[in-house]
């Protein structure tokens, strides 16, 4: 397994980022690469008279916003005025492989403004896809294609600090997080891990959508711990949520410095950008935040520095809010016994403008698949110990401990 994270660490690079669109003039539609756009049936270019006709049309609709404006009537103005809109930046954030030959890609569709956009539909996207390097991708039928939010599934590992420095804010602390699981959408097949740690880290809760069993895990919190091992919980959670269903986050809150973790910050980093699981972290008071920003960074999540235990509740809401909105395309992938062969993926989502804008294209290597079974394998067996057993550090998942390293 220790194999396994050095070569996904060094595949982290291969990880799709953001995405740099170069857009046609105003009226342009963009075509996909190596394909040329034509006029429709009966349509010719404007030449001779029908130019100076086309470009008198033009001055008529200037001026007619102009009058429109002047009339005070905005709506005739915006209607008659040659309006920009806005561009999208597009990210394929996360793949779910979990019932191969079902295939989920998570696209990240963000305007101009910084927001989400959250009102496209499935014909404002299009799939291709390939499964040799040498042969050209092809349009692949979409079986599905929707926002998270209120349709599909989250899986969400939560992680609590319970060092003893926590235990003035003790009962504040579980009230918001009792607050946060309430709000889940477990309805929508939302899943959700709860894992507290200190000098140790244990699973409180696996992956699941019972709500009353989180928040009476939650009720029993006590923070009394004498160290701070975020680094090795985090990595270890990072293993765990991969193998799971569903788009994936993980959101830690801490309120000290790491030190007792044989796992360094960058580590973690390396290993989430890796796996393709974004990390929230949040940093109450005296915290290395540095070091948290570029966990955050790197794995595509964000750092949250706050002051007061009570705007928690906030920010939880917040790194919820962004995760359920981002579209889920689902495919069922053709040739589907190649295992040795990746699915070569392109996504092109239709923009404000009309425009045909294209994600960073995505491979995916089916055999991952079989890795996610054994992971799963591994983690039904800590399940079935007791809490005071399931020692998230101890796992087998990752190797940790320096006497691990040692033999």
């Amino acid at each position: 397994m220790q194999d396994r994270m050095e070569r996904d660490t060094a595949e982290a690079a291969a990880k799709p980022g953001k995405v740099t669109v170069a857009t046609p003039s105003p009226g342009e539609t963009a075509a996909p690469k190596g394909a040329t756009l034509t006029p429709a049936a009966g349509e010719e270019a404007a030449a001779g008279p029908a130019a100076e006709e086309a470009s008198s049309s033009v001055s008529a609709s200037a001026a007619s916003a102009s009058a429109a404006e002047e009339a005070g009537d905005e709506a005739a103005a915006a209607a008659a005025a040659v309006e920009e809109k806005e561009d999208y930046q597009l990210a394929v954030t996360q793949y779910d492989i979990s019932d191969y030959p079902k295939v989920k890609l998570y696209v990240q569709v963000i305007g101009e403004n910084g927001e989400p956009v959250t009102d496209l539909v499935q014909q404002d996207i299009e799939l291709r896809t390939s499964r040799s390097a040498g042969e050209a991708v092809k349009a692949q039928t979409i079986d599905r294609a929707v926002l998270l939010n209120e349709n599909e599934g989250l899986s969400t590992g939560l992680i609590a600090d319970v060092s003893a420095s926590m235990s003035d804010e003790q009962e504040v602390m579980k009230s918001i997080l009792t607050e946060f699981v309430n709000s889940v959408q477990f309805d929508k097949n939302d899943l959700m891990e709860y894992v507290e740690f200190s000098t140790d880290a244990y699973i409180c809760n696996s992956f699941t959508n019972d709500a009353a069993a989180l928040t009476s895990s939650i009720a029993a919190l006590v923070a009394d711990g004498n160290s701070t091992r975020l680094y090795d919980t985090l990595i270890n959670e990072i293993e765990r949520i991969r193998s799971q269903q569903n788009a994936k986050c993980v959101i830690a809150f801490t309120d000290g410095e790491d030190n007792d973790s044989v796992n360094s910050y960058e580590d973690v980093a390396d290993f989430a950008a890796a796996s393709g699981v974004p990390v929230y972290l949040i940093g109450i008071g005296n915290v290395y935040e540095e070091g948290l920003r570029y966990i955050a960074d790197c794995s595509g999540g964000r750092y949250y520095g706050i002051d007061q235990i009570d705007e928690l509740i906030e920010v939880y809401k917040e790194i919820y809010r962004r995760n359920k909105q981002v579209y889920c395309v689902e495919f069922t992938a053709q040739d589907a016994d190649a295992y040795d062969k990746p699915i070569l993926t392109e996504i092109w989502v239709r923009s404000a403008r009309g425009e045909a804008l294209e994600a960073v294209p995505v491979d995916i290597d089916p055999m991952e698949y079989f890795e996610n079974l054994y992971t799963r394998y591994l983690i039904a067996g800590e399940d079935c110990q007791i809490k005071d057993e399931r020692n998230l550090l101890d796992s087998g998942l990752l190797l940790t401990t320096e006497e691990a390293y040692a033999n």
